[in-house]
């Protein structure tokens, strides 16, 4: 459900189900909560102030005792004070994501962080320290990850070696560490942020907390009985057959794609007769060997399909790999691999995937949906095949209802998402006579940007009120044009080391004809030449200028991504 999408013993000992939350509106058998500290902590990539901590939750809460798991809190106190009372809580994507590494999201709604307190807590099982973060990746070897595939024998080494009970791990319980996670903070009432997933991690907690909620604010809506495992595939055909149709419409799009579903026809049918074996550098420069097959390629495929910044990539990997040329798509799958290995946790994902959203769906059902569609079963199938032998807990049945009351709500949605399409937002606020909806035409899995946070501002202002939405506009696809070629001398006037902050050194060298970027503790990354001083890294949709110098190299470059500009200063 997220961009960054993951997606898995039969044991005995380990296949207990986890007991439901309660009804909603009721409270939780007493539960006397460890105590909470947090005090000021300086964190990577965030400018603002911050305080961190770990609070400590029964992983049994139906127990009530026994062993307990750490959750990290980090608060980012507002900016003005005095400040709201009621913060804002974000709850991340996924499901796999770490909130407490998603703390970008104050930066991108600063106004309301000039207000209101920010509030990320780890979701159970999802911290980087946690026993379900299963190891998938071992040295070189990525195994099957770049197709989506997760490997039987190492997740049943995890569940072997786990020192927790993965049926305990699913969102309704999640949503009772949440709340007494607030109270602990001394909160008593909280506007819930959810992205992706966490928009239906929001409506769970708002059913079975309502009295801690004081507004939802929801974006890429989940509808809480949406079938999004079988959603997968016919939501992405529409996605890049959306994208056809607008490359068909711009003149010069269609110059450089004319018929870009007989290139992807080229594409599969050369990939089926002989699969890719490619030989890609890691981070570490050692070489990392991947296969590229139909069930990657159609997995690599609907990524630039959820950003709207980027979706015009996509025509780009279908002409690449139709006519042979493999070096940007192989980029593409060590990202999905590195991004399922170790980005996010797996077998958390699993504890709320397979108890939630695929009981009772069967392959044949994944393949009755699916067909037709460039990705098939490509998504569906490893998380059908995880769940076999994944131990899966019990949830409540109010969880697949939607969430009703007069709490106010603000839903945001795109008209071209691929993962959570407007029919789910729709479903999500019919019970909520205080929602209102914000649609974007045009836009993917992403909207948002400082039309958002205006919005947003306004609403936590007054939540009953008609949001004025007068800001948002239509968002068109961009469609890059071929790259120019540029000379050495041209291209080593950019090269150098640009300090983004203290912490991220982005480092351009120049290998044969072309540039790439090292951002600090990521990979490689290539740029193209739009001219002699703007590059674009077209796999992340961001774009550079190089600001040169009369008489030497480039004094900074200036990185504009999501319509907000970073410029990182050269450095020896």
């Amino acid at each position: 459900m997220s961009p960054r999408l993951p997606l898995l013993l039969s044991l005995a000992s380990l296949s207990c189900a986890g007991a439901p939350s309660p009804k909603p509106g009721s409270d939780p058998a007493p539960i006397v909560p460890a105590p909470l500290t947090i005090a000021p902590c300086t964190l990577p990539h965030l400018r603002h102030p911050a305080k961190c901590g770990t609070a400590s939750v029964l992983e049994d809460r139906a127990l009530g005792r026994g062993r307990r798991i750490p959750l990290k809190v980090v608060v980012v106190p507002a900016a003005q004070s005095p400040a709201a009372k009621d913060p804002v809580v974000f709850i991340t994507g996924g499901p796999g994501e770490t909130a407490t590494e998603e703390l970008g999201i104050v930066g991108e709604f600063e106004k309301v962080a000039a207000t209101h307190d920010f509030v990320f807590v780890d979701q159970r099982g999802m911290g980087r320290d946690s026993p379900l973060r299963c190891k998938l990746i071992e040295g070189t070897d990525v195994g099957g990850l770049p197709s989506g595939e997760l490997s039987e024998s190492k997740l049943r080494a995890c569940l072997a070696s786990m020192d927790a009970n993965p049926a305990l791990y699913t969102t309704s319980i999640a949503a009772d560490d949440l709340d007494e996670v607030l109270g602990a903070l001394g909160y008593a009432q909280a506007n819930v942020m959810g992205v992706s997933y966490g928009t239906f991690a929001a409506q769970a907690f708002a059913h079975a907390h309502p009295g801690r909620v004081r507004s939802l604010i929801l974006n890429g809506v989940v509808a809480p009985a949406a079938p999004f495992v079988l959603g997968f595939a016919p939501n992405s055909q529409a996605a890049l057959e959306d994208t056809f149709a607008e490359c068909a419409a711009d003149a010069a799009c269609h110059a450089m794609y004319p018929d870009p579903q007989k290139e992807l026809d080229q594409a599969f049918a050369r990939l089926d007769a002989h699969p890719e074996r490619l030989a890609l550098e890691g981070e570490d420069g050692k070489t990392i060997p991947v296969t590229l097959d139909r069930r990657s390629f159609a997995m690599a495929l609907r990524l630039p399909l959820y950003e709207s910044a980027i979706r015009g990539r996509a025509l780009k990997m279908i002409h690449d790999v139709a006519g042979g040329h493999f070096e940007a798509m192989g980029r593409a799958l060590l990202r999905t691999a590195f991004s399922i290995g170790q980005g996010m946790s797996v077998g958390g994902y699993l504890s709320i995937a397979c108890a939630e959203s695929v009981a009772g769906v069967t392959m044949a059902d994944a393949e009755r949906a699916s067909a037709g569609t460039f990705l098939g079963t490509a998504r569906a199938a490893p998380i059908l095949n995880a769940c076999r032998f994944w131990p899966t807990g019990k949830v409540p049945a109010w969880l697949h209802e939607a969430v009703s009351g007069d709490m106010p709500a603000l839903l945001f949605g795109g008209t071209r998402d691929p993962a959570t399409p407007l029919a789910w937002m729709e479903k999500a606020k019919e019970k909520l006579p205080n929602a209102q909806a914000v649609v974007v035409a045009g836009a993917g899995h992403d909207v948002g940007g400082a039309c958002a946070d205006q919005i947003v501002t306004a609403f936590l202002a007054d939540p009953l009120a008609k949001v004025d939405a007068g800001c948002v506009k239509p968002i068109v696809s961009h469609f890059d044009p071929p790259p120019v070629t540029l000379t050495a001398a041209e291209l080593d006037r950019c090269t150098g080391r640009f300090a983004l902050s203290p912490t991220v050194i982005v480092t351009v060298t120049r290998e044969g004809d072309a540039l790439v970027a090292r951002p600090t503790n990521q990979g490689k990354l290539g740029l193209e030449a739009a001219s002699a001083t703007r590059f674009r890294i077209p796999d992340i949709g961001v774009d550079i200028d190089f600001e040169i110098g009369p008489d030497g190299p480039a004094k900074r470059l200036v990185l504009h991504a999501g319509g907000k500009d970073q410029t990182a200063e050269r450095i020896p």
